[in-house]
């Protein structure tokens, strides 16, 4: 079975938010979702540098998935953030490449598409095969 044949949807809380020394802010979510009958969680590290405006590139990001004896290790390859002014709502697009896995039917350097939306507590959104770069 590929846990990637279909879109996942996904949700989960804001577990940490850090505005670095370096004029990085740094968001740590995690979260669930249920394929089948299997129940997966989900922890995502992104990073992009403050200041800018409109759709900023991010610097780094860290994507973990595990259920049982199955996880999946992902890297940042490229994607964006755009944060509302008014709002504070952070929509993130990225494409993460697996670095590791265990118990998958995946291979290493496939790419993870993302398209997130981030409130100040809870965050929603999708991961797939697909390509989420805006």
């Amino acid at each position: 079975m590929h846990l990637f044949v279909d879109s996942i949807q996904c949700s989960g809380e804001v577990t940490e938010r850090s505005e670095l020394l370096n004029g990085t802010i740094q968001l740590s979510l995690d979260g669930e979702f249920c394929f089948f009958e299997d129940h997966w969680t989900v922890e995502i590290v992104i990073a992009w540098n403050l200041g800018r405006v409109g759709i900023v590139d991010i610097s780094e990001g860290e994507l973990v998935i595990e259920c049982a004896q199955q996880e999946l290790i992902a890297i940042i390859d490229s994607g964006s953030v755009e944060v509302d002014p008014d709002g504070g709502q952070v929509e993130v697009s990225a494409i993460f490449k697996i670095d590791d896995f265990t118990g998958l039917d995946l291979a290493r350097g496939s790419l993870v598409g993302m398209h997130l939306i981030i409130g100040a507590e809870r965050w929603q959104g999708e991961i797939s095969g697909k390509d989420h770069r805006a």
